[in-house]
């Protein structure tokens, strides 16, 4: 299911947590080296092992891996801008309680 994800003003703000942790960063400590990070980013971690963890680039086993179970609104709106969030699920809590929105349910006709 894909839904837009507008945050909307004064929402941006609001912190998401995701059922399921996705990649957020990926680089080479060794090197530098970034090249492979569209493959990665923005992706369910749990789809990798630790073979994401070596370079192309130096074959070392140095690529740090920034992996969030948590955005804000804003962040999960530029991010995906119109694309399917990898996550069963998220919850959204704020003053007037916690929302939980079932990403997967699939309504009739689609």
């Amino acid at each position: 299911m894909s839904a837009r994800v507008d945050a909307g003003p004064g929402l941006d703000h609001l912190l998401v947590r995701l059922s399921d942790p996705i990649i957020t960063g990926y680089a080479c400590a060794h090197c530098g080296d970034a090249a492979r990070a569209a493959e990665y980013c923005l992706r369910r971690a749990s789809d990798f092992d630790d073979r994401i963890t070596v370079c192309a680039a130096c074959g070392e086993r140095a690529v740090r891996i920034e992996i969030r179970g948590e955005l804000t609104l804003g962040e999960l709106a530029a991010s995906f801008d119109g694309r399917p969030v990898p996550a069963k699920f998220v919850l959204v809590r704020a003053a007037a309680g916690a929302l939980c929105i079932d990403l997967e349910e699939q309504t009739d006709g689609e």
